[in-house]
C-alpha cells in the first residue's frame, strides 16, 4: 500500500493500539519492545494528530488526541482513492501494451499469414 495506508499487518498492530486505549484513560505506556514493533503506525497515527507521543523519563507514552473513528473513515476514502489509481494505471498499461504490439503484428504475423495462411485459403477456393 501507500505510504499512509496500512498493511494487514499494520491494520492488526492499529486494532492492539485500538485496543489499547480502549482499556486506558487516554494515555498508553509501551515497552521498548511494543514501542518498536508499533512504531509505523503510531507514526501514521501522530502525523495526523490522532495520539501525541510524550517524553516523561524515557518511557514511551502516548496519549489519545482525537476519535479514531474519523481515523478510520479518512483511512478507508485513502485506499478507495489508491484502489481507484491503481485500476487507472493498469487500464494505462495495457492500453500501452496494445500499442506495443502493433510493431510486433506489422513484422511478424502480417508476414507469416501472407505466406502460410492466404494461401492455403486461396487454394480452397479454387
Amino acid at each position: 500500500m501507500g505510504k499512509l495506508t496500512f498493511s494487514p499487518l499494520q491494520k492488526k498492530q492499529y486494532q492492539e493500539i485500538k485496543k489499547l486505549f480502549a482499556e486506558s484513560d487516554g494515555y498508553i505506556n509501551l515497552s521498548d519492545e511494543d514501542n518498536v514493533r508499533l512504531n509505523d503506525v503510531l507514526l501514521i497515527l501522530a502525523a495526523k494528530g490522532y495520539v501525541c507521543p510524550m517524553n516523561v523519563d524515557g518511557a514511551n507514552i502516548y496519549s489519545k488526541e482525537a476519535d479514531f473513528q474519523h481515523f478510520e473513515v479518512w483511512h478507508k476514502d485513502l485506499e478507495r482513492e489508491e484502489k481507484k489509481l491503481s485500476a487507472r494505471e493498469w487500464k494505462i498499461a495495457t492500453v500501452s501494451a496494445l500499442i506495443g504490439l502493433i510493431p510486433f503484428i506489422i513484422t511478424t504475423v502480417i508476414p507469416w499469414m501472407r505466406n502460410t495462411v492466404f494461401p492455403w485459403v486461396q487454394a480452397l477456393l479454387k
